[in-house]
């Protein structure tokens, strides 16, 4: 038990004080909220200087109530839009041409063509040389749409304010309801932290699962391991290493979670919703630990396994692949289980141990299964984890010491059989 819990604290030790491991653990969630939230807050800042816009109105009536309707302001006080009304010279193609000359030169930033027959056609035209700010294509379609409709309405002698607070919406509040509580915004709010916290679970359980692997191939490629296995069996080798690594894991996974915390503290309110992030419930925090623990434990023997039989990285892959394809499979199905996580696929994919601790996970975050489920889940996975342990260890023992030739499949076989 002391020479396992040397090889654990090695690992440990090791790899927390790498360099890797300080930056993707501390600076990791800072890039990763900075490049989620950079975009949305920089594409939601309004653009702080004047537009000038020419508007040709070719219905001789919608040009001045545009021109009233539009009166955004910048910090200053400046009106955001300057609008120009553009006379019609010749025919409308030749106008058109003149003010692109304008929009080439500076003078226009943009202009609008108002048809004769917008109030039958619904339909008015903008120019620009980029139209890549959504904010300003949003503005202007709600105003123009607002100053269309009202003409309409005046037409047919309708007062349009009465009209338009008869036609207001309406509200639709989420309220999940869940063991007899109520809680505001769940919907979203569990969506949001579910798919955060799989992403989290995902990369923990693939990159140190991997990182084991390469460890492993690099000491046996170096010798290294004939020094170990001198002085440890090569179960105790085997278990210090995954438990080693998956506290690494853990730690790491910590730091990340309560991230997430201090952002739900907070409220998480930068995205393009007001939905706050969800609370981290102890509950929460306990199958993520439990499903993040069984499935580092389960992926980790078999990327140890692939190290053990393997000299390089490059001979690995055809090893790694069919089990980093078990990892892939619940995310491919990650949406179709969030739409119905009660469906029959939702609950085949929740009991198949190598898809369990992601599709589980999500499962009892959005619409918690029956308490049976989430048992038998636990049970199958432990079942299938304490019999890789043996067989992996069977591979491990044989496979750790030999160098050259890769074996093949009926020596595996004959590994597992016989070791």
């Amino acid at each position: 038990m002391n020479k396992l819990l040397k090889i654990i604290r090695r690992e440990y030790i090791t790899r927390v004080r790498s360099k890797a491991f300080i930056i993707g653990t501390i600076l990791g969630p800072i890039f990763t909220i900075g490049i989620s939230v950079a975009p949305v807050l920089l594409a939601r800042a309004p653009a702080e200087r004047q537009r000038t816009l020419a508007v040709v109105d070719l219905s001789r009536t919608l040009g001045d109530r545009l021109h009233q309707a539009l009166d955004d302001t910048l910090k200053g006080g400046r009106a955001r839009y300057l609008l120009i009304s553009a006379a019609v010279e010749g025919d409308l193609e030749s106008t058109k041409r003149r003010l692109n000359a304008d929009m080439d030169h500076g003078v226009i930033h943009a202009y609008i063509v108002i048809p004769e027959d917008v109030l039958d056609r619904g339909r008015v035209d903008y120019y620009a040389k980029a139209a890549g700010d959504p904010e300003e294509t949003r503005r202007l379609r709600e105003t123009i749409n607002r100053v269309v409709v009202t003409e309409r309405l005046q037409s047919a002698g309708l007062d349009a304010e009465k009209v338009r607070g008869l036609m207001k919406g309406i509200e639709l509040r989420t309220i999940k309801v869940q063991e007899g509580q109520e809680r505001k915004g769940g919907f979203l709010s569990d969506y949001v932290g579910t798919f955060a916290f799989v992403m989290i679970l995902y990369f923990a359980i693939l990159f140190h699962s991997a990182s084991l692997m390469h460890s492993i191939i690099e000491d046996k490629s170096s010798r290294v391991i004939e020094v170990l296995l001198s002085s440890v069996t090569p179960s105790q080798l085997m278990g210090g290493k995954i438990l080693g690594v998956g506290a690494v894991g853990l730690t790491q996974s910590l730091v990340w979670v309560l991230s997430a915390a201090g952002a739900s503290a907070y409220g998480f309110r930068v995205l393009a919703t007001d939905a706050p992030f969800p609370a981290l419930s102890v509950a929460f925090l306990a199958f993520f630990f439990v499903f993040f623990v069984l499935g580092f434990l389960l992926f980790a023997t078999l990327y140890v396994g692939a190290g053990a039989l393997c000299n390089s990285a490059q001979e690995a892959q055809s090893f790694v692949f069919p089990i980093t394809m078990m990892l892939v499979v619940p995310m491919m199905t990650m949406g179709a289980v969030i739409r119905q996580p009660d469906s029959g696929l939702s609950v085949a994919l929740s009991l198949i141990p190598f898809f369990s601790p992601i599709t589980m996970f999500i499962r009892i975050n959005l619409l918690t299964p029956p308490a049976y489920q989430i048992a038998l889940s636990i049970l199958l996975l432990l079942l299938t984890l304490l019999f890789l342990i043996r067989l992996i260890a069977r591979v491990f023992r044989v496979g750790i010491l030999m160098y050259g030739k890769r074996p093949t499949l009926p020596e595996i076989v004959r590994w597992m059989r016989t070791a």
